[in-house]
């Protein structure tokens, strides 16, 4: 299985933005930008793969290095995706 590395860039900044929108200082959080993020976090997941378990995974682990600051780069991400199967190719 094969994931580009721009969709793991777009998919990364949206569970970013994601959690910039629930965590906001406002008293209320914009359900329509939390319903548009998590939309496009589920194209994004399903331009990977069509198995839902493996989508979870691939976010999980989006989400636990998203705020790695031991290596903030894309590494531990792909080498934690290449431990699940998948190669890491570049492109649009």
């Amino acid at each position: 299985m094969e994931i580009k590395m721009s969709w793991l860039v777009k998919l990364q900044r949206a569970t970013i933005r994601l959690f910039e929108a629930e965590d906001c200082e406002w008293e209320y959080v914009d359900r329509n930008a939390v319903t548009g993020l998590n939309r496009s976090i589920n194209h994004w997941l399903g331009k990977m793969t069509d198995d839902k378990e493996m989508q979870q995974k691939i976010y999980d682990i989006i989400i636990n290095n998203n705020f790695n600051t031991d290596d903030m780069t894309f590494k531990p991400i792909c080498d934690a995706l290449r431990g699940l199967g998948f190669t890491i190719r570049e492109g649009e």
